[in-house]
């Protein structure tokens, strides 16, 4: 699914100015962009009106993401309280994607028109386009406030999508507007001009199991990464603990280019390893992406 966003890229503006009441609008481009591809149609019975500053109910979330992804139709009903709500199709295909689990505990429930949050969008929007979570910290009003969708949202700050909402702050509480939407959606496919460059990890796997061997000093295993980068101007990668974030410094350079070959070992002392690789692309103006993946390294057999 993520394989979109290269097919989307670039454009240097929207061909139509689709709406009258988003003149001057910060998020304008990005509403034309969208509107463009038919992933909105406005507000209004004419389509005239996008209604910018009106929240955005989890029903339209639902039909903005099976839009934006051309969703195929569902073969089954997920949900008891959506019979009559005109987004339920797009609802039912967002969760035969395993885009949402629904509001309620036991799956039943998707509140279509209960307002969808900021941390929310984060989480479907990675599930939508298969981002990676991961731990780096961009936001100080994240890991304490909704620890549940903090590695998502991180990855949407790390791949472009979200500027947050002051400069250091995300707002995961507050309500998604319809203008933001667009910006989080055409950021999300990459439409336009001034995105930040992709990346993604495509060897070895996530999860990929290593056997190391004794050198002399350590248990440890050369490994020849490798990836898909559009857009940068400079790769670096870096091998950390889990928790640690990217942007702290934490972690050991693995070398820089799409697809270096590095030595990792075994910590004295441990019988393996889970170490955290984590790739991070920039272009020549600093928009930057990362990618991240976790890998195993184990002792061979006694």
């Amino acid at each position: 699914m993520i394989l979109i966003l290269a097919s989307l890229g670039g454009g240097a503006g929207a061909a139509v100015d689709h709406f009258t009441d988003d003149n001057g609008n910060v998020h304008e481009a990005n509403i034309n962009y969208i509107a463009d591809l038919g992933i909105t149609y406005g507000c209004n019975l004419d389509g005239t009106l996008f209604c910018p500053d009106d929240d955005v109910t989890r029903a339209e979330m639902a039909s903005f993401i099976a839009r934006a992804l051309a969703l195929p139709s569902a073969l089954a009903d997920y949900f008891t309280d959506d019979n009559t709500n005109i987004h339920q199709a797009n609802i039912n295909r967002i969760a035969q994607a395993g885009i949402t689990q629904g509001c309620s505990a036991d799956g039943t429930k998707y509140c279509p028109d209960a307002y969808i949050t900021r941390a929310e969008m984060a989480s479907l929007i990675v599930r939508a386009i298969e981002l990676v979570p991961w731990s780096a910290d961009y936001f100080v009003d994240v890991p304490t406030t909704l620890p549940f969708h903090a590695a998502n949202i991180n990855a949407l700050a790390g791949h472009g999508i979200t500027v947050g909402c002051t400069a250091d702050s995300f707002c995961p509480g507050a309500n998604v507007r319809r203008d933001e939407m667009a910006s989080f959606l055409a950021r999300m496919l990459q439409l336009g001009s001034d995105r930040a460059p992709t990346v993604t990890i495509t060897s070895p796997a996530n999860l990929a199991t290593f056997l190391t061997a004794w050198d002399g000093a350590e248990f440890s295993k050369e490994i020849t990464f490798d990836s898909t980068v559009v857009g940068a101007t400079a790769i670096t990668w870096r091998s950390s603990a889990p928790v640690a974030a990217w942007l702290s410094g934490a972690g050991v350079s693995l070398g820089s280019g799409s697809g270096p070959t590095a030595t990792l070992a075994i910590p004295s002392g441990q019988t393996s390893s889970q170490p955290t690789i984590q790739e991070y692309a920039e272009d020549a103006v600093g928009l930057f992406a990362m990618d991240q993946i976790q890998i195993k390294l184990i002792l061979p057999s006694p």
